[in-house]
């Protein structure tokens, strides 16, 4: 092999591994945390509360919560923009149509508030959002699971989702490496999540 190609390889391990030490990994990391605590109250507040109040609308209650639902979805939405800015490093602007109901009244508020494409946007966003919390604790567990049963090997006799039980020397010796690069293939996984919803957030939520 020549020096080119070593140089190469070289070049690529690097790139491969220096995940582990950006600090955007870890800001990413912390991301989807917090995507993944807040996603479920999206989801729920998107498809079963918008569910509901649709039920209910012929009720004198039906309106009211379809009201402040969305209400919710402009603050969830505004609270994502400080979120997506602080921790991707976005520069989402937020909108300058508001009218202030103290101000200007509450039916030019409310008529804003339900006829303006921020409004359905940033549900859409959240509602995106709902599905991608629900979907990342399930691979991050898998994942991290498998990971850790490998790198953990050589201390004891694991069973990978009963397709491989590791109960020798050598196949401890070959566990290790490969759960080290399942973990930091993991986080070059992740890293591209969250960019690609920190573009969905500049797409949906930038005025």
């Amino acid at each position: 092999m020549s020096t080119i190609q070593l140089n190469s390889l070289y070049s690529i391990f690097t790139e491969f591994i220096s995940v582990v030490t950006e600090r955007q990994t870890y800001r990413n990391l912390l991301y989807l945390l917090i995507t993944s605590i807040v996603g479920g109250i999206y989801f729920l507040g998107i498809f079963f509360g918008f569910t509901v109040s649709a039920i209910l609308v012929f009720a004198l209650i039906g309106i009211p919560l379809f009201a402040v639902l969305i209400i919710g979805a402009r603050g969830a939405a505004a609270f994502e923009r400080r979120l997506t800015n602080r921790l991707l490093e976005t520069e989402i602007q937020s909108p300058d149509s508001e009218i202030d109901p103290r101000t200007e009244g509450l039916r030019p508020a409310f008529r804003e508030l339900f006829i303006s494409d921020t409004t359905w946007k940033g549900v859409g966003f959240l509602a995106i959002k709902g599905i991608i919390a629900f979907l990342l604790p399930v691979f991050a567990l898998l994942g991290g699971f498998t990971a850790f049963a490998l790198i953990l090997a050589p201390v004891g006799e694991p069973m990978i989702w009963e397709v491989w039980t590791i109960n020798t020397w050598i196949e401890s010796m070959i566990a290790v490496p490969l759960g080290i690069a399942l973990a930091v293939s993991m986080l070059h996984i992740l890293n591209g999540l969250a960019r690609v919803t920190g573009i969905m957030a500049e797409s949906l939520l930038q005025t």
